[in-house]
């Protein structure tokens, strides 16, 4: 007879450890708190913050040139490991002050769970506190807590934490790198470098170039969200041609996304271990609990230093106007002219002999050039017809891949705009001659191109398709931005011709028999 008792296997009984890569870096929806609904939404209601407190969402510590993400979930990763925490946590080592929150959620939601300063402690309440309180995560390297059951309106919490010592402004140029690790970034703009070195050439120290970066980003930047129609556009994102973009325009605009990853990629050029925070920076209520607004949302800076650990630092310009554009093209001066003068009349000049009239009649002359004229555009005529006809197939396909490319982009959800920027990809790899193996996965895929971008960008498509969470819409920004990157790439170094074939190759338009090629 066969037992009656319930088997148990192994694998179901092992819990899996909380995976960051997961979820959508929360970075990417910084402009989603600034739309107007949200920007006057009470977020979260806190009690017992301090003067100039931050809250922190999630610290951000991997760049691959797209996004800045939240670090991997590997152990011996640099980013440190999430672990599962059931109330407290050992901070004894820290120099710093205590800080004890209450929390109300309103209308923020999901898997980070905003605190401050180092964790000690914990406690949920409501309903779903059980719940809460066995999903509950915490990476001690970046400070950032999860509850795998998100958050959601009408949760509360209270926390302990102690806030680390930090250094005066006086004391910032004294400041040296730490050795603290954290990932390697890629995809650095090339404009990051020369634009680091023009603002801290009059200094050798770290911390005096450090420093001096901080206060020529603060002098030079503008602030803008984009949102409001009376100042000039600012772009979301904060991937590399976003960072280029910032600091190359006439006017560097932008906001706290742009300002923190720009700021975090030139310490590290420094030496200083970087990494980026999203959080919120409210105004303090010191008569009681202090609500927190969409509009209060921030990113900072951390570096780690010798003296102090991890040191706050806040890159962003302060509010002011922003200057009109000067004209790209400088206007030419017009000059006044010398006035001509009127002919001498000379007496002793002899008189000019006129040519004889010509006896031919000018309505004949006419009809001879017009004539020719009606000869010559019947020729052009011809010839324009017999091109337009020979060059109709080509157009066609063009404009299939203009119309193919469009309704893509303009898909109905976010995921199937991202998975289109993912197809428009893969037509362009086989158009240009490049040939997949066999039912072929996205890294494969872009294996064959090469490059971070396209690896980068598989990873992205990859957890927008297959990630619970929905992708927001700067992340389909950013992948369509990518796509036409990497189009161009595929042409540098072809001829013109070659060119010209990719443009108009039947390959990707070939049907079933080429699609089958890259399902998974």
């Amino acid at each position: 007879l066969p037992p009656t008792a319930q088997r148990h296997v192994l694998r179901t009984a092992i819990e899996k450890p909380f995976d960051p890569r997961v979820y959508a870096s929360p970075l990417s929806g910084f402009r989603h708190y600034e739309q107007t609904l949200a920007a006057n939404t009470t977020m979260l209601t806190v009690t017992g913050l301090p003067i100039g407190g931050r809250i922190r969402i999630a610290t951000l510590d991997t760049y691959d040139g797209i996004v800045y993400s939240v670090g991997s979930s590997l152990v011996s990763s640099e980013s440190g490991s999430f672990t599962r925490v059931p109330a407290s946590f050992d901070q004894s080592s820290t120099r710093g002050s205590p800080v004890s929150l209450r929390v109300l959620v309103g209308d923020y939601s999901g898997v980070w769970l905003p605190t401050i300063g180092k964790f000690t402690s914990i406690n949920f309440a409501g309903q779903d506190a059980p719940e809460q309180r066995n999903s509950f995560y915490y990476n001690n390297t970046s400070g950032t807590a999860a509850v795998i059951r998100p958050l959601q309106s009408g949760d509360r919490y209270s926390l302990t934490a102690i806030e680390p010592r930090q250094p005066s402004d006086n004391q910032l140029a004294t400041l040296r790198p730490g050795i603290a690790e954290v990932p390697r970034s890629a995809g650095i703009p090339d404009q990051l470098s020369s634009t680091l070195d023009t603002w801290t050439r009059s200094q050798s120290a770290p911390g005096a170039r450090l420093a001096a970066m901080i206060t020529a980003m603060k002098q030079t930047g503008y602030l803008s969200h984009g949102v409001d129609p009376e100042l000039p556009a600012s772009r979301s994102g904060h991937a590399a041609d976003r960072i280029t973009q910032l600091l190359t325009d006439q006017r560097m605009i932008g906001d706290q996304e742009q300002y923190a990853v720009t700021a975090a990629l030139m310490a590290r050029q420094l030496g200083f271990p970087a990494r980026v925070v999203f959080g919120f920076v409210p105004e303090v209520n010191t008569q009681g609990p202090t609500e927190v607004l969409g509009k209060d949302i921030s990113a900072w800076i951390e570096v780690n230093t010798v003296q102090y650990g991890w040191v706050m630092m806040d890159p962003t310009p302060p509010v002011r106007d922003i200057p009109q554009e000067l004209p790209k093209d400088p206007t030419t001066i017009a000059r006044p002219q010398s006035p001509v003068q009127p002919p001498i009349d000379d007496p002793t000049r002899p008189d000019i002999q006129q040519p004889p009239e010509s006896s031919q009649d000018p309505s004949t002359k006419d009809n001879f050039l017009l004539l020719v004229l009606l000869a010559v555009l019947q020729v052009v005529g011809w010839v324009v017809l017999g091109a337009a006809i020979i060059l109709a197939p080509f157009l066609a396909i063009v404009v299939a891949k203009l119309r193919r490319r469009m309704l893509r982009r303009r898909a109905p959800t976010v995921i199937q705009r991202i998975s289109g920027g993912w197809q428009e990809f893969e037509d362009a790899v086989i158009d240009h001659g490049l040939e997949p193996p066999i039912s072929p996965t996205r890294t494969e895929v872009a294996s064959i191109v090469g490059g971070v971008q396209s690896l980068v960008l598989a990873a992205v498509a990859d957890r927008a398709v297959f990630s619970p969470d929905q992708p927001r819409q700067e992340e389909a920004d950013q992948v369509w931005r990518v796509v036409t990157d990497l189009r161009a790439s595929m042409n540098d170094g072809r001829t013109r011709w070659q060119r010209i074939r990719a443009a108009i190759s039947l390959r990707s338009l070939g049907g079933y028999s080429v699609k089958r090629l890259f399902r998974r």
